[in-house]
């Protein structure tokens, strides 16, 4: 479906958003990452805060509301987030999940008829009024494990994310087509390929004429995988990657994975 949930817009996350190189070493710190529809439904929303400012952050006290109240409990942490939109696959242009920030964690003090009590533990991001609350997983923060394939797929790109703290080691995200139906694994490796002659490729998007040579132009790790979608980090680039670029999986025991 393309029908979008409450409280979001039309407009889609499509190209022409770039990646430049990222480091090989990305730092796990915080996360950009997919959702889906029913996780954006079934999420908790800050309605407000005990504070003045209209930008909230570290140690601040929040109120949120939960459709499922009988989850919640005092002392559960929570990943504060906020969706950036729908993301439409370049080729059939069906929404393929909602693209989030990760900007914080808070932790659950008071329970009320009215609101859940919510104070901010950590601030990754300035945190705002209407931001989603979903289940924190320490697979949100911890370092990926890689490991090595264990399909053969082909996919897309189907948005990229550029880095904002590129001086705290953070690197670029982009979303594929592909996820845990498909076979993608956490640690799994992709590569970026394109082939045809370069003087011809269009500033929006990238030149894939499908004929040999194939070209490789950048290595994905995967760190979050749904049913038919993942997200990676760039870990090795050597040009600007866009939404419609082409990736491939490697078979298992081909050069490049499982790795950098």
């Amino acid at each position: 479906t393309t029908d979008e949930p409450a409280g979001e817009g039309p407009g889609a996350v499509v190209g022409p958003y770039k990646v430049a190189q990222a480091p090989t070493k990305p730092a796990p710190s915080r996360r950009d990452t997919f959702m889906t529809r029913m996780q954006l439904e079934e999420a908790g929303r800050i309605v407000g805060a005990f504070e003045e400012r209209l930008i909230l952050s570290h140690l601040d006290k929040i109120y949120a509301q939960f459709k499922d109240r009988g989850s919640v409990k005092v002392g559960q942490t929570y990943a504060i987030y906020r969706s950036e939109g729908p993301v439409r696959h370049p080729v059939t242009n069906e929404t393929v999940g909602y693209k989030t920030l990760i900007l914080g964690q808070a932790r659950v003090t008071r329970l009320d008829e009215k609101a859940v009590t919510l104070l901010v533990t950590a601030a990754y991001d300035t945190i705002d009024r209407g931001d989603y609350l979903g289940p924190w997983s320490e697979k949100l923060v911890k370092a990926i494990q890689v490991r090595p394939n264990q399909a053969s797929l082909d996919g897309y790109i189907v948005a990229v994310t550029p880095s904002v703290l590129p001086n705290l080691g953070e690197a670029n995200v982009v979303y594929l087509d592909k996820g845990r139906a498909d076979g993608v694994e956490e640690g799994n490796a992709f590569r970026v390929l394109r082939s045809g002659d370069r003087s011809k490729e269009r500033p929006d998007r990238p030149i894939y004429d499908g004929k040999p040579p194939l070209e490789v132009v950048g290595t994905l790790v995967v760190f979050d995988v749904k049913e038919r979608n993942s997200s990676a980090f760039v870990s090795r680039s050597l040009f600007e990657l866009y939404v419609g670029d082409r990736v491939e999986m490697p078979p298992p025991g081909a050069a490049g994975s499982g790795g950098y």
